[in-house]
């Protein structure tokens, strides 16, 4: 996980390092932060108690560090990948892990997770950089993206419900929304992207006999963490209760359902101290 913004030029240390210099009625709220957060140092030094989360200390004077910094887990994706809803799961399940999307072009993605700024990635397949694929990558294929051809909106490719690669013969191929625009030519994009690029002066036809692209999660193998486990289960639709390394989620119990079939067995009544014959 990257830390956050906040933290940039603030000298911080573990909790742990301070926890004796809690006050007792700080300590039940410490034991749950110390693993999962980080403070600064001077805060204490200044005598205050982590009551005062608000920014003042205990005298009402105003704290110039930040209190408690938590640590963000970074998601880099391409174009035409939407990780909101994953994001919103996330926020349910982890509360205490911020998860911050950062869209980025694919070479910048794959950057990020080679530098470390980015701890998973959301990128189309094949990854082509040596560097990272040297360190050992991990996998998972998520979806099949379909292609498109993308035209200007007068071309005569806007009469036609789908099209083939025969169909392209003759185009002038172009890699580029603006260009297509401007009547240099025509683009072949995955659906998503030319969704996300979408225009009034373009118009986009399936390529039914086109090459898919491929969408996967991606990750330096030797920095599969417990966040990382998490963020995998939301991706491939786990539930809460059965996805692996939540640190709040209690194992469902299981419940034996009555058989419709299955006539439940009706026990007399008993009635202790009473004697036959006689009622009261």
């Amino acid at each position: 996980m990257r830390t956050s913004p906040t933290q940039i030029g603030e000298p911080l240390g573990w909790l742990s390092l301070h926890f004796e210099k809690l006050d007792a009625r700080d300590r039940p709220f410490a034991k749950d932060l110390r693993s999962r957060w980080k403070v600064n140092p001077k805060f204490f030094c200044g005598g205050l108690g982590l009551h005062s989360l608000g920014g003042h200390g205990v005298k009402g004077t105003r704290c110039r560090y930040p209190i408690l910094v938590p640590e963000a887990f970074v998601v880099a994706f391409v174009t035409g990948v939407t990780p909101t809803k994953w994001a919103r799961i996330w926020s349910e399940r982890m509360p205490r892990v911020h998860l911050e999307l950062r869209g980025l072009i694919p070479a910048d993605a794959v950057a990020a997770l080679r530098d470390g700024s980015a701890d998973v990635a959301l990128l189309r397949l094949p990854v082509v950089d040596d560097a990272l694929v040297s360190i050992g990558l991990s996998t998972i294929r998520l979806y099949d993206e379909q292609p498109v051809v993308v035209a200007p909106k007068d071309h005569a490719f806007d009469a036609a419900d789908q099209l083939t690669l025969a169909d392209l013969s003759g185009e002038n191929i172009v890699d580029d929304i603006e260009l297509v625009a401007a009547n240099v030519g025509v683009a072949i994009m995955p659906q998503p992207v030319a969704r996300a690029h979408s225009r009034k002066d373009v118009i986009a036809r399936p390529l039914t006999d086109g090459a898919v692209t491929t969408i996967a999660l991606v990750w330096p193998t030797a920095r599969t963490t417990a966040e990382v486990d998490e963020f995998i289960g939301i991706v491939r639709g786990r539930t809460a209760n059965s996805s692996r390394g939540t640190i709040d989620d209690e194992p469902a119990r299981p419940q034996k359902a009555l058989s419709k079939k299955t006539p439940v067995e009706k026990k007399p009544l008993k009635f202790p101290n009473r004697r036959p014959g006689k009622t009261r």
